[in-house]
């Protein structure tokens, strides 16, 4: 397994670890042969606001839980599957099927991902539509109708 699958790989055992056991708070050891990955993972999904624990302790992390954005994301059922990415990845890491855990986690960014870039391509095109920047068209709509839009143009 390379570095990035390895990587996945200690993603989706946290997450099936705290999927397993939600909404409970649990200790987290370090999963793996490569115990740095394990904190890297661990930090990693803590500040994009997956997860949470209340202390760092030399054995891992004491009381980790899902956040509110780690429950949704494993809550997404994608296209063609029967169940949830939380119950996916909780089946492969009780199976040992590391390709199936690490497929899922990859899917996971995914919808993730989209529903970031959504939210980004949203809202630069709600920038763009009150700034009036497309097609030529001078002044702002919103502003024609005495709106501020705290446009970023």
């Amino acid at each position: 397994m390379n570095g990035v699958d390895e990587f996945h790989w200690v993603v989706g055992q946290v997450f099936a670890a705290l999927y397993r056991r939600l909404p409970e708070p649990q200790d987290l050891e370090p999963i793996g042969e490569a115990p740095e990955t394990f904190r890297n993972a661990v930090h990693w999904l803590r500040s994009e606001g997956f997860l949470g624990y209340r202390e760092e302790a030399p054995a891992g992390f004491k009381a980790a839980a899902l956040a509110p954005k780690g429950v949704e994301a494993l809550a997404q059922v994608p296209e063609g599957w029967n169940g949830s990415i939380g119950a996916e990845l909780a089946d492969a890491a009780a199976a040992g099927a590391d390709g199936r855990l690490v497929g899922a986690v990859k899917v996971a960014y995914g919808i993730h991902m989209r529903d970031v870039l959504g939210k980004v391509v949203l809202g630069v095109l709600f920038d763009h539509w009150t700034c009036g920047k497309r097609g030529g068209e001078e002044g702002s709509q919103l502003g024609q109708l005495g709106c501020d839009s705290g446009c970023r143009c």
